[in-house]
């Protein structure tokens, strides 16, 4: 349902009600410039090429993300001159199909409406974006250079013109670390090992060892028995013998 309070009614301080095509001439007259919630487009919406984005999804994602506005169809951008739309061209049903296709989440309360002059000579197209509460809404669209690859925006309207949000995520794979880097990890490996301090702890042999070490093994003195006294030291630690 189209709204009955947009930027025209309130430049030419109409009251609430539907838009008229007079009220569309009246603001191209006076040279009403665009603003974030009204765009003049000169020509009908095309289907997108050459992997470019489509613009009326584009356009009325932007308008969705921001406050909701007005595209007119049959007005020239730079000078505001009223010079129509054919309206036997006009395919409601492919807008609202490209908008589906290509909008996410997707907008359900668009409204195409084509006003025509009182002599039948003039018409415009006139499609209503409502404000969103499901903001962000997302483009989908393919890159010119890839066909393949998929890739998602999110427009929004910037006054007079439509501007793109920076990118939350990058969809750009992991590169892969060169040889250089890889040396220079090796490098810095190294490096910290051979600054690491030796450890305190002392080894503990492995058993099939036990006897080789404990042939060489130090000295020790003997632990006193129940009287207090030590037995005399050897000038060797007994030599184990190894098990079978």
């Amino acid at each position: 349902m189209a709204r009955s309070w947009t930027r025209l009614h309130e430049h030419l301080g109409a009251p609430p009600g539907p838009l008229t095509f007079d009220m569309v001439k009246q603001a191209a007259d006076a040279s009403l410039s665009e603003s974030d919630d009204l765009d003049w487009k000169e020509q009908l919406p095309q289907p997108p090429r050459d992997g470019r984005w489509n613009e009326l999804a584009k356009d009325v994602a932007a308008m969705a993300n921001t406050r909701g506005g007005l595209l007119i169809y049959g007005v020239t951008d730079k000078t505001t001159q009223l010079v129509g739309i054919y309206p036997g061209k006009v395919n409601a049903q492919q807008y609202a199909q490209w908008v589906r296709n290509h909008v996410q989440p997707y907008l359900p309360d668009l409204t195409f409406t084509t006003l025509t002059s009182p002599d039948g000579a003039t018409s415009v197209l006139v499609i209503d974006v409502p404000p969103s509460h499901m903001a962000p809404h997302h483009v989908y669209g393919t890159a010119a250079k890839d066909k393949d690859q998929q890739a998602a925006v999110v427009p929004y309207r910037d006054r007079d013109h439509t501007a793109w949000r920076p990118s939350t995520r990058s969809n750009a794979p992991t590169a892969t670390a060169s040889p250089a880097s890889s040396t220079q990890r090796r490098k810095s490996s190294a490096s910290s090992t051979s600054q690491r301090k030796p450890s305190s702890r002392r080894a503990i042999p492995r058993p099939g060892l036990l006897p080789s070490l404990a042939r060489n093994a130090p000295c020790r003195a003997p632990h006193p028995d129940s009287n207090g006294k030590r037995p005399a030291m050897s000038a060797r630690a007994p030599t184990l013998a190894p098990s079978d």
